[in-house]
């Protein structure tokens, strides 16, 4: 487990200074066992500059997959069709960071291996997030 400060610090710039300046800082120190927790518990949304939608689909960019389909793609298509438009570059670019950690975590703690996804996936994402 991390303390809020650290998930918050994982995040990529400026994604991560928003977050560590909005935070409750009595809470910074609080451990959550994950990124998508420490953002749902470190600070209210509403009270922030950036506003309750960017931290949602920050927030939702965090939660590992649906129905099979990564978190990035779900996402995308989300945004698509919620907004009628493309999901914005830094909220792309968090999604992105965040499956490629969530992968290598499930790796390390061996949740997940290439039989239980198929390892064209585990490659293809790869290539994907550390790529650009």
């Amino acid at each position: 487990m991390k303390t809020i400060r650290q998930w918050f610090e994982l995040l990529p710039t400026p994604a991560n200074r928003r977050a560590i300046h909005n935070a409750n800082q009595s809470l910074l120190d609080t451990y959550e066992p994950n990124l998508h927790t420490a953002l749902r518990r470190g600070f209210v949304w509403d009270y922030s500059r950036e506003g309750q939608q960017y931290w949602n689909d920050i927030y939702e960019a965090t939660r590992a997959t649906y129905d099979g389909e990564t978190a990035v793609s779900f996402l995308r298509r989300l945004y698509k069709e919620t907004y009628g438009k493309e999901l914005p570059e830094d909220v792309y670019e968090l999604a992105l960071f965040v499956e490629r950690q969530q992968i290598i975590d499930a790796h390390e703690c061996g949740c997940i291996d290439e039989e239980t996804r198929g390892a064209d996936y585990y490659d293809e994402t790869f290539k994907i997030t550390t790529n650009g």
